[in-house]
This record gives C-alpha cells, sequence and structure tokens, in this order.
C-alpha cells in the first residue's frame, strides 16, 4: 500500500542530485510526469480504454483480458515507483485520476449492456464521485488525503465484480445460460463486498479532507494513568 502513497515531496527532492539514478533524474527533468510509474499507469490506461470499447462491441472476453491487463498494470505502477525512487505526488494524483476516469468511461457501458443495475451504478457512482469531491476539499483545506487500504481493497473488489460481469456476459452470449447465471451471482456478492468497504473508506476519506483526524492526537501513556497506589496504601 506504501507503494501507491508519497508526502508532498518527491522521492528524488530528498537526496543529492549526485545521487539520482537515471529515473531519477529523467522525473526531474521533466518536472516528474516521465517515471517508471506513470508510464506503467498509462499503459494500464490504454489498455482498460481499448477494454471498454471491446466491452461496447460486446466482445466480452477480450474486453475482460485488456480489462485484466490494465488492472494489473494499475498494481505494478506503484512498485516501480517504489523501486525506482520516484515516489511523488504527481504520480500518486495520476494513479488516482487515471482510477476515476476510467471508471466514468465504463460505468455507462456496463448499465448498458446489463452488467450493473441502476443501485450498483448509484452507489459507484457516489463512491468515485464523492471520492474525487474530497480530493478537492483536501487540497483547499491544505490535507493530506491518501489511498487507504480499504479504498484499494474496495477498488479491487469493484474491478473483480466487473470482470466476472463480462465473463459472465460472454458465456450468455455463447449460450451458456447456467454458468452466465453462477458468474451474475458471484458479480453481485463481489460487487456488494466492494461498495461496502468502500462506504468504509469514503468516511475515512472525508476525516482527511475536513482534517477531523488531525484532532485525533495519540496521550502520553503517563497522562493517562490512575495511580492507584496511594489509594490502596490508604
Amino acid at each position: 500500500m506504501n507503494s501507491h502513497r508519497s508526502d508532498k515531496i518527491p522521492d528524488w527532492e530528498k537526496i543529492d542530485p549526485s545521487e539520482w539514478n537515471a529515473y531519477q533524474k529523467r522525473a526531474a527533468e521533466t518536472n516528474g510526469w516521465d517515471t517508471p510509474g506513470n508510464r506503467e499507469s498509462a499503459k494500464g490506461f490504454i489498455a482498460s480504454s481499448l477494454g471498454v470499447v471491446a466491452l461496447h462491441q460486446e466482445k466480452y472476453f477480450a474486453a475482460t483480458g485488456l480489462l485484466l491487463y490494465g488492472r494489473l498494470k494499475d498494481l505494478k505502477d506503484g512498485k516501480r515507483s517504489d523501486e525506482t525512487g520516484t515516489k511523488s505526488p504527481k504520480g500518486e494524483g495520476v494513479d488516482a485520476g487515471i482510477d476515476k476516469a476510467l471508471m466514468a468511461m465504463i460505468l455507462p457501458v456496463l448499465y448498458e449492456k446489463g452488467i450493473v443495475n441502476e443501485y450498483e451504478l448509484a452507489a459507484l457512482i457516489a463512491q468515485h464521485g464523492g471520492s474525487a469531491i474530497l480530493t478537492g476539499i483536501a487540497k483547499i483545506n491544505d490535507k493530506e488525503m491518501h489511498p487507504s487500504k480499504p479504498g484499494k481493497i474496495s477498488t479491487g473488489l469493484e474491478w473483480g465484480a466487473i470482470g466476472i460481469g463480462v465473463v459472465g456476459k460472454g458465456f450468455k452470449k455463447l449460450g451458456f445460460s447456467m454458468t452466465a447465471d453462477i458468474f451474475e451471482t458471484v458479480e453481485k456478492i463481489t460487487m456488494t463486498a466492494g461498495l461496502g468497504l468502500g462506504a468504509v473508506a469514503t468516511v475515512g476519506y472525508a476525516r482527511d479532507a475536513f482534517g477531523l483526524n488531525d484532532s485525533v492526537e495519540q496521550q502520553p501513556i503517563e497522562s493517562m494513568t490512575i495511580d492507584l497506589v496511594p489509594e490502596i496504601a490508604q
């Protein structure tokens, strides 16, 4: 999870330029745009976008393969940034922005093809749209908001549900109705789990955006200790 998270200072600015590796030099030259992580993100975005096109054309198995490849690239981008010392706020923003853009692109097609129903559609729009709004609020309030573990897991579950649903549609198109029904059931269970965890993540993002977590400071153990010894002695 830390591979996707960066503080306000890019990795390469934390060390002397004489110690930069080739990736860090390139990142510095391009103001953080050309990094191994962002390249992986770009590959994933292109593949997933082609997957959305294939889905619209009802080429369900091709769409599944392209979407899977794209989502795997999404997992790899943070790892590559971590390995090459090129994590930065810009890279984290690119990763999150691509996630939101792809969800916005695919949701209308999923609904059109009957892969998600109106309730799932509304919940996904609320979750991902709300997250985007909270990101803007966090910037206005000068608060840090990073992808959380529940947020990443929920997104993974939701994309997994989407993939399962697309495969189910492929089997239904081939005439395997019973198999398609099984996939549809699994899709609903997985999507429900993802949306539930997504709600938890959204609450956490809201607390970050409005600075509510800033007021929760850990008190020193000494200040919370009740001295019972004098009472016992009495």
